[in-house]
């Protein structure tokens, strides 16, 4: 079962003269550093990277050694009557500074006016971020009257889901807009970036590439634009992602997959159950790490990195411009390159390969020719031709604001402010594009270069009479502080690109929206309802029947309640008082409806991201303590069986490390389960124990944890040891290993320890594996590749009594208490449990004096091999 809501206070306004005050307390979301001004030091001021020194040094030194010439003719050679009268000294100079001010003031006055529209993006960022996160309620039709009537929201989970990924797709693209405009003003066409590609999945479809059929997850009906995309498919794959995380697979109910638990009144051992399961939209038996290079059907399409500056190079710095007669020796220059540069490009535009690896004919924007490199600053020529990604985003939310008006479920106030809002950022991309194509008339900027080549030209024959020798410097100081201003003025007209006095595109990306994104999507959403508990997806037409099998055999019928995907609103429901009330009374009414004994709160985690959306507060564990405290006090929550998943550590307190006192839950808990299993996966390093035992025994790279740890860390924290349940595993995790990997050194028959895996494959596991899909965060996931135990006997990895088959290779890791098989045929490892290893489980439980174990999933065994085992060494 998934509880699939949030927090919203409901209550009536009351016309009062006092207000209760905000509390001052510290924002819930870790507060951020935004990056400040660098101070800078006397060689950072005088020879730093950005100095005007590096653009003129070739200019200042012409005109210098120019200079030298004059004087060396007027002094040593005899050659006299070079000198001219200095008056124009003094009218011309008078004019020149007028003139290379207002160059130097119409330069900054343009880099000002990109920092004012980067402002504005900002600002129009979080103003649209806010407004779709807090006033786009999760419903895909307006509200009943029923709920007109209460108050409260009465919605499927599902809806709920759907509803909420389509919000986060929506920040996604507010983020992928200021990106996309990031690289269209630094002339770097395309979707394929590091930071770009996973925030545009709408426009994966897009006709951008050629030669290449990208997979995507469709709807029965297909939408007829992208952005209905979001709103019929949420969740597309992503070809790549930028940091590996923890995510579990959505997929439809499986059979036989009843996630429900039983426990016997009068006896200490819990022998059937699945506490930790995901009783969500989509249950599954299986955890899935997804690493970061992850793609659909293990499909890589190499992204460019984020940032293009291309190489530090002194001579290219060089503005050529500032040098008389440099124009010259450049057009001579090209002219003997033209026919190699034709040849490149023709290999470029005919498939060749970029520096990054992709092929070019994917291309098929019509952007400039060619990308921007070094600290060349962008032409008129350069300006994006054709299609226009950021405009394309922007489209694709207007589209989706006219799904949310057909659906009539957001007011016209809150629907008119978005779509003013991205109307707003339309208009600031059309003021970056005026920027970045509208230079400084090419007339003017050509006069006043040529108008400070004839100043200095003429300054050593005005100086060269007073000065004698003095002249060489003061004629470099004049061309250094005249071609210094020409140049600065230059340099910040675009101030786009990698240069160092342009403006930070990244950091405004990456440390201000981008955190401002994240910090959203991990807030309380009030458009949900903690009062209202789904059974969508986990079979819930079962429950009552469920309910009454049990109590006909004399055990007690209990639920979980969250899950993997499940836990995405446990924050929003216990943070605070009026909705630990509300959730209190939410619990109740649900046990009482269908008769149920106890509940399993499976929050993964508190304070922790599980899945990668659940909503989190630096204080869920204290939370979650006073809810269970005042969940006790209640008259039916006294008597109900109160327990919880949990991991191998304790939960996290509010500096995000492990509680070292949980004598708070011992009190008002019956028992934890530890959900000793998916310790090695695909996330994993190499192949590993599903569910070890003991991991002290291995080496201190591969102690990950283990049954033991796990015990002796709730035991230590103050949690009895008859209050906790061993999770145990009837599946295991399969993986893609070579045969010189999968066998020890020199040997073709025993198997070795810890192999590497290759992480690009993700095999399929039995037939109830998921075949990948999008989770509830709207993240695709590749297949599981799990297989239960009846699954290996199925595949032939075992017999029907659950043992080895003789031309499958073994290794039972006497350390962990884990078998591994291995098929030689598909390349496919499996690091899974049988008898053997749940005897061992039985016998620490039995030593240990804990209260016994819970399975997921019972379902997963066959003909209660593993059960028997286990049950057997417990009650011996």
């Amino acid at each position: 079962m998934s509880f699939g809501s949030s927090s919203r206070l409901n209550g009536k306004q009351a016309f009062a003269v006092t207000r209760n005050l905000l509390p001052a307390v510290k924002p819930d979301i870790p507060f951020a550093q935004i990056t400040q001004a660098p101070a800078h030091s006397f060689l950072a001021w005088t020879f730093g990277r950005g100095t005007v020194i590096y653009k003129i040094w070739p200019a200042v030194i012409f005109q210098t050694l120019f200079a030298v010439v004059i004087v060396t003719l007027e002094e040593k050679a005899g050659v006299k009557h070079l000198a001219i009268p200095n008056v124009m000294l003094t009218v011309l100079g008078v004019v020149l500074g007028f003139v290379l001010s207002y160059r130097a003031m119409s330069g900054y006055d343009r880099y000002w006016q990109g920092r004012t529209a980067w402002s504005d993006v900002i600002q129009h960022s979080r103003s649209l971020g806010r407004l779709i996160w807090y006033h786009v309620p999760p419903r895909l039709t307006p509200r009943t009257a029923e709920e007109i009537s209460t108050g409260l929201m009465n919605r499927t989970s599902s809806e709920l889901v759907r509803v909420m990924a389509e919000k986060r797709m929506a920040l996604d693209l507010i983020l992928g807009f200021a990106v996309a405009l990031k690289h269209h003003l630094r002339g770097e066409v395309g979707i394929y970036y590091e930071d770009l590609y996973s925030l545009v999945r709408p426009l994966h479809e897009h006709e951008h590439t050629q030669g290449q059929k990208q997979a995507v997850m469709t709807s029965a009906l297909s939408p007829p634009t992208r952005a209905r995309r979001i709103a019929s498919n949420p969740a597309l794959p992503q070809a790549q992602t930028s940091a590996s995380g923890i995510s579990r697979e959505s997929s439809p109910p499986k059979k036989h997959r009843v996630h429900y638990h039983t426990e016997h009144p009068n006896t200490s051992e819990s022998t059937y159950g699945t506490f930790p399961g995901p009783i969500s939209e989509s249950p599954s038996g299986s955890i899935h790490r997804v690493p970061s290079n992850a793609s659909f059907q293990s499909q890589h399409q190499v992204l460019a990195p984020s940032q293009q500056p291309g190489e530090q190079d002194m001579m290219k710095d060089v503005s050529t411009e500032l040098i008389p007669f440099a124009g010259i020796f450049g057009g001579l220059k090209r002219l003997f390159s033209r026919k190699k540069a034709y040849s490149e490009l023709s290999t470029l535009e005919s498939g060749g390969k970029n520096p990054w690896g992709y092929d070019a004919s994917q291309r098929k924007w019509s952007g400039p020719l060619q990308p921007r490199i070094g600290k060349e600053k962008h032409t008129v020529s350069a300006a994006t031709r054709g299609e226009n990604l950021p405009l394309e985003i922007l489209r694709c939310m207007s589209e989706w604001c006219s799904v949310l008006e057909e659906r009539n479920t957001v007011p016209g106030t809150s629907l008119g402010s978005i779509i003013g809002t991205v109307s707003s950022l339309e208009a600031t991309l059309s003021a970056l594009e005026q920027i970045l194509t509208t230079p400084l008339p090419f007339v003017y900027s050509v006069h006043i270069k040529h108008t400070v080549w004839i100043y200095l030209f003429f300054l050593p024959f005005q100086l060269v009479a007073e000065f004698k020798w003095h002249t060489i410097p003061g004629v470099a100081l004049a061309a250094f502080i005249y071609l210094g201003f020409l140049a600065a003025g230059e340099e910040i007209e675009q101030p786009f690109g990698y240069d160092e006095n342009d403006l930070d595109l990244d950091m405004f990306c990456g440390e201000i929206i981008q955190v401002d994104i994240e910090n959203l999507k991990k807030s309380p959403c009030l458009n949900a309802d903690v009062t209202q508990l789904s059974l969508d997806g986990s079979e819930g037409d079962k429950l009552p029947g469920f309910v009454q099998a049990a109590h006909q055999n004399n055990v007690k019928a209990l639920i979980a309640m969250g899950g993997w995907a499940g836990s995405m609103y446990f924050s929003s429901a216990v943070g605070s008082a009026e909705n630990r009330t509300a959730f209190v009374k939410t619990v109740t009414d649900f046990t009482s409806k269908y008769g149920l004994d106890g509940i399993n709160f499976d929050w993964e985690y508190p304070n922790k991201q599980g899945i990668g959306c659940n909503v989190i507060n630096t204080n869920d564990a204290g939370n979650f303590l006073e809810f269970l405290q005042e969940l006790r006090q209640d008259p039916i929550g006294m008597k109900l069986s109160l327990s919880a998943a949990t991991g191998i550590a304790t939960f996290s307190g509010p500096s995000g490390d492990p509680l070292t006192d949980v004598s708070g839950f011992a009190e008002v808990l019956d028992f934890i389960a530890i959900m000793n299993y998916d310790v090695w996966g695909s996330w994993s390093a190499a192949v590993g124990p599903n569910s070890p035992l003991a991991d002290s025994c291995a080496a201190s790279e591969n102690q990950q944890g283990s049954a033991a740890t796990a015990v002796k860390n709730w035991n230590g924290a103050g949690m009895p040891l008859d209050k906790i349940v061993l999770g145990v595993a009837s599946y295991g995790h399969s993986f893609v290993v070579s045969h010189d990997d999968a066998y020890m050194s020199g040997s073709t028959a025993e198997l070795a320890p810890y192999p590497p895996f290759d992480k690009s494959a993700f095999p399929h596991g039995d037939s109830w594996d998921d075949d990948g899909g999008p989770d509830a965060c709207g993240h695709h996931e590749p297949s599981g590749g799990n297989y239960n135990f009846w699954g290996l006997i199925e595949n032939g990895y075992l017999d029907q009594n659950g043992d080895y088959v003789d031309k499958i290779p073994h290794r039972f890791d006497s350390c962990s208490q884990t078998p591994y098989v291995y098929n030689p045929d598909s390349n496919i490892m499996v690091s899974f449990d049988n008898a053997q290893s749940f005897t061992s489980k039985g016998k620490f439980i039995k030593g240990a004096g804990l209260k016994g174990f819970a399975m997921w999933e019972a379902g997963g065994d066959y003909k209660n091999i593993l059960l028997d085992a286990i049950s057997a060494e417990i009650h011996s």
